[in-house]
């Protein structure tokens, strides 16, 4: 038996699987202390506590999510002690419902809070403070994205992103960077929240945030607002028109009657001939698309047009 993952401490395991045990031992215990006639009915539900924790060992049902398991067998063992209760008035039987009626309760307590998002949230407004108050950081702002809090905010940020969008109008912009970062290709969006990401990369002065405040923006399915992001296509910095590039046109299929009229724009401006191709990292364009750069003395169009090798990570991972 192997004493959980290999990212996990050995000590939280055990405390596990000693919840798990915990309701047959009581019992086996009671039983020793019980009469003639509530003996082996104890027994048996020790019996019956050990198989199932055997069961759940052996199907892998003690992980961090086994609220579960452990109101199953601490509800059951309860049972069992009711049934034998009329027979054993020992002050020990009214310890061990106790504990086998408020230890369920507990773990359903704090399963209904996790499931509610409320420590998650929590723990990604501590870790925004964290960066908040950080004074340590990379020389350079695009190495912001890599730190360990960084990516720490994105997983802990389920379904509100309400701690990274506070610190995006924060005064550094090494902070600014890191909740952009942690923003990155969002999926899950609160009403106005985009508007927020939008409003940064609009007003901000560094290429790299209003690159990575784009980038924030790519899985948004809002029409005006993805009208409103093909814009940075001709923005004056080169960093920040490849990621408009990436977070745009990996969805092609479904955005292009939308940034259609932007991509040509893009395309057909003497300044940016320069850029080349849409960009070596953007997806392949659909049949439309193509179609509908071919006509018109575009130089980038041809370029665009030529065979592209996409990237798994836009193909794949988006």
């Amino acid at each position: 038996m192997s004493l959980g993952t290999g990212s996990e401490r050995p000590l939280f395991y055990i405390s596990r699987v000693a919840f798990l045990m915990l309701p047959g031992v009581l019992l086996m215990v009671a039983s020793v202390r019980a009469g003639e006639e509530s003996r082996y009915l104890l027994w048996l539900g020790s019996a019956v506590q050990v198989l199932l924790f055997s069961f759940f060992l052996m199907t892998g049902r003690i992980g961090p999510g086994m609220s579960h398991s452990i109101i199953i067998l601490y509800l059951l063992a309860l049972g069992w002690t009711w049934i034998a209760g009329p027979q054993a008035q020992d002050w020990y039987f009214h310890l061990v419902q106790c504990v086998l009626l408020v230890v369920p309760l507990l773990f359903f307590a704090v399963q209904t809070l996790t499931d509610s998002g409320a420590l998650a949230t929590r723990r990604a407004r501590l870790l925004a403070q964290r960066l908040a108050s950080r004074i340590d950081w990379p020389e350079e702002l695009a190495d912001c994205r890599g730190l360990a809090e960084v990516k720490a905010l994105r997983e802990a940020m389920g379904a509100d992103a309400t701690p990274a969008l506070a610190l995006v109008q924060h005064e550094r912009p090494e902070v600014r960077m890191a909740a952009l970062a942690a923003l990155e290709f969002r999926k899950h969006w609160k009403p106005g929240q985009p508007e927020v990401v939008l409003r940064c990369a609009q007003r901000a002065s560094d290429p790299a945030i209003r690159a990575a405040a784009v980038a924030a923006l790519a899985n948004i399915d809002d029409r005006l607002l993805v009208e409103s992001l093909a814009e940075f296509l001709r923005d004056r910095d080169l960093e920040v028109r490849r990621a408009a590039i990436e977070a745009i046109l990996w969805d092609s299929d479904r955005r292009w009657t939308w940034v259609r009229h932007q991509v040509r724009m893009a395309l057909a401006d003497p300044d940016l001939q320069g850029d080349g191709p849409l960009g070596p990292e953007s997806a392949l364009l659909k049949a439309e698309a193509v179609t509908d750069l071919k006509p018109g003395p575009l130089k980038r169009a041809a370029w665009a047009l030529a065979p592209r090798r996409p990237l798994p990570l836009i193909t794949a991972a988006r």
